[in-house]
């Protein structure tokens, strides 16, 4: 695969600053500066890394693969790797949304929160689950970590930044068939065939 795009990076941590901070999993709010903040040295630890997931407790691909993050989540910390993730939730039921939330041992942004809409638009996601990775610049690293993990249980390629697709702007026929077929009118809600607004 192709190395990281060149390309501008979106202010991530501009768009963290404005509105409520992410939650830890005690409930305490983290600060976008603490988020980004690199916590233990750089040259052993190959620098701060923020992954955004893009999930919903609706879609059962991502109920697949959040276990299997949670397990490369948990090596990279044992092997004292700096690294985060910010739940970015696409959950339309509060309940569900907790339920969800509550079983990641990571931080989250607050239930329907409008900048989720907007990072799924930056980043031109189309699909879920997303996992995208950006470093303490707030520049994108890897925009299609979640076809790496599955194939890489331990990180042994963290961050993954060979991992990254380009966006045709469209719906694959794989998520179109999805929504038609397994997820219903449920999925309906969750997905749409046309992209977020590009501005707010």
């Amino acid at each position: 695969m192709a190395n990281a795009p060149n390309r501008p990076a979106v202010d991530v941590k501009g768009l963290l600053t404005v509105g409520m901070p992410p939650t830890d999993v005690a409930g305490r709010p983290v600060p976008c500066d603490e988020l980004f903040a690199p916590k233990w040295d750089r040259a052993a630890t190959g620098g701060r890394h923020v992954g955004l997931y893009f999930s919903a407790h609706l879609c059962p691909p991502c109920r697949t693969f959040t276990p299997q993050l949670i397990h490369t989540y948990q090596r990279l910390k044992q092997e004292g790797k700096d690294f985060e993730i910010v739940f970015c939730s696409r959950d339309n039921d509060r309940r569900e949304f907790d339920q969800y939330a509550a079983k990641m041992p990571w931080m989250r942004l607050p239930f329907r929160d409008g900048r989720v809409d907007r990072l799924m638009a930056e980043y031109h996601i189309q699909s879920i689950p997303t996992l995208v990775i950006v470093n303490e610049e707030g520049h994108v690293v890897s925009n299609n970590a979640r076809m790496a993990i599955p194939h890489d249980a331990d990180g042994n390629e963290y961050p993954w930044a060979a991992y990254n697709s380009k966006s045709s702007g469209r719906p694959t026929v794989l998520m179109m068939l999805a929504v038609a077929l397994v997820l219903g009118y449920a999925g309906h809600r969750l997905f749409s065939v046309r992209p977020p607004p590009m501005k707010l």
